[in-house]
C-alpha cells in the first residue's frame, strides 16, 4: 500500500477518520499499528512535479506531510516504509 498524503478537500474532511493522520498531522494509533503490523506492504508514495527552469512548480506539495508519517514510525519501521520495501518490490540494489 502507497502511503501519500494530501491535505484534504471538503469532501474528504467529511471522512477524516478514514485518514491516517489526525487534524494536527499526528499518526492514529491504529493506522500506527497497521503500519507497524504490515511493515513490508507500505511504501511512501509521494509524486513530484518539475517543469522548466524559471517556472512554477505544480501538483500538490504532499512530500512534507506524506513525510511527517515516516518521521512518526519506530525507526525500524520507517526504514521498510521510506527505503527497504521500494528496493525490494523494484529490484533495485544488489
Amino acid at each position: 500500500m502507497s502511503l501519500k498524503i494530501t491535505e484534504p478537500t471538503s469532501a474528504e474532511a467529511q471522512v477524516e477518520a478514514n485518514r491516517p493522520i489526525d487534524s494536527k498531522g499526528k499518526i492514529r494509533s491504529d493506522w500506527l499499528k497497521l503500519i507497524g503490523d504490515y511493515s513490508d506492504r507500505f511504501l511512501i508514495g509521494a509524486d513530484e512535479f518539475f517543469s522548466q527552469p524559471n517556472t512554477p512548480r505544480t501538483g500538490p506539495p504532499s512530500t512534507k506531510i506524506t513525510w511527517s508519517i515516516v518521521n512518526q514510525l519506530p525507526p525500524d519501521v520507517a526504514r521498510k516504509v521510506a527505503c527497504e520495501n521500494v528496493t525490494k518490490i523494484y529490484k533495485m540494489g544488489k
